[in-house]
């Protein structure tokens, strides 16, 4: 699995071009191109790969690997993952990719709801959502998605703390051989 860094660090100033409105936007995006794609096993490599990239993105060379149960708030440590607790459900492209909510406002989509209301002042519209996954997801048809747990790392803690939640979806596109990882547990 490569990471692709370029696309990663470019990726909001690409939606910006592109009239995407991302100011406030709590969801984090990163890119890898996996040519041996194992199913479950490659997008839990995914995951794993996507939270060292975002603990390198605060300072830290490693990540602690733990067989802790309880991850406090980490605003400043690096990055602790129990690897014992991962667990990841494959969703469908439809329901994942749904706008649909109720008159209370609660989403079909956990991602969704992490895009239009982590943090609660997002100011973007259906249209952003829309267009951005268009452009990520050209043929979601193909699309292979998992929603990961939020229990096996304090990188979801703030977001779970909070009361905002915390998320993790790993998306394989066999058309591109890429994967989109995305995560939404921020303290803004």
């Amino acid at each position: 699995m490569k990471f692709l860094e370029k696309e990663t660090n470019r990726f909001v100033l690409t939606m910006v071009e592109k009239n995407i409105w991302m100011k406030d936007l709590a969801i984090n995006y990163a890119f890898f191109q996996e040519k041996n794609h194992q199913g479950y096993e490659s997008h839990k490599k995914a995951a794993l790969a996507f939270v060292t990239f975002l603990n390198q993105r605060r300072g830290h060379d490693q990540i602690e690997y733990t067989n802790k149960l309880e991850f406090p708030v980490n605003i400043f440590a690096t990055y602790s993952i129990n690897l014992n607790l991962m667990e990841a459900t494959r969703i469908p492209v439809d329901p994942f990719f749904s706008t649909y909510s109720d008159l209370e406002g609660h989403y079909i989509s956990d991602y969704a709801y992490a895009f239009f209301k982590i943090p609660f002042f997002y100011r973007g519209s259906k249209k952003d959502f829309i267009e951005l996954n268009n452009y990520l997801f050209p043929e979601k048809e193909t699309l292979v998605i998992y929603q990961w747990n939020n229990t096996w790392s304090d990188y979801f803690a703030y977001g779970k703390h909070s009361g905002k939640g915390a998320y993790l979806w790993t998306i394989y596109d066999p058309t591109r051989k890429r994967f989109t990882v995305c995560g939404a547990s921020t303290l803004s």
